[in-house]
């Protein structure tokens, strides 16, 4: 993997593959691919970009929210520079891919952005943000009314979620509360790698008397 380069050099920052750094496998990235298909998509959680060109290439269009500020666990991955150089190396490896005109991002906190985006507006919701429960538990729980109303409609509807990993106790109350959630709203599982998907809404049966 390519060390951070100073913040004043605008070239893209990729492994050794020639590929923006991130942790999404090949499989994910397929898959992600499938999911964004034609679709308007919400990314909650852009890294570098590599699950942003994924959706893009396939997307109509892909907001990514992100306040690009990365974290300690981030940051002893990726080097110490990471913090500074995370948006503009973003937007210079979407430049890169070609994908400018398809990806709009929203640079700030995930509790102030998601409410002033609405969740009918996208097929594919991904999230792939701050792994503790309470921010995992609260962009689901923004995204699941905009599921309901979109299945009413009869407009296909994907939540995504990255890193549920049941055997990795340092997300063990993360996947619990995805797991929770999805017994909540009644929705099955899939799994590609560490990549959960919930596709759908269940309808209610009406009562009879």
């Amino acid at each position: 993997m390519t060390h951070p380069v100073a913040i004043e050099n605008t070239q893209p920052l990729v492994d050794s593959m020639n590929k923006p750094h991130g942790w999404c496998t090949g499989a994910e990235q397929a898959e992600l691919a499938r999911l964004a298909e034609g679709r308007y998509v919400l990314e909650i959680g852009g890294w570098q970009g590599l699950s942003t060109i994924a959706l893009a290439r396939a997307a109509d269009f892909v907001v990514t929210l992100d306040h690009w500020q990365g974290d300690a666990d981030t940051e002893r991955v990726a080097g110490p520079h990471t913090r500074e150089q995370l948006l503009p190396r973003w937007l210079a490896n979407i430049h890169t891919a070609g994908l400018a005109a398809k990806v709009a991002p929203f640079c700030g906190v995930l509790g102030d952005v998601l409410t002033l985006l609405d969740p009918r507006h996208f097929g594919l919701i991904f999230y792939d943000a701050d792994h503790d429960a309470d921010s995992t538990r609260f962009a689901l729980d923004w995204a699941w009314p905009g599921m309901v109303e979109r299945a009413a409609m009869g407009l296909p509807t994907t939540i995504a979620v990255h890193d549920f990993k049941p055997q990795n106790q340092r997300y063990a109350e993360t996947n619990a509360t995805i797991l929770e959630w999805a017994s909540r709203h009644r929705l099955e599982m899939q799994r590609v790698d560490s990549l959960a998907i919930f596709s759908g809404c269940p309808v209610e049966t009406p009562q009879s008397d």
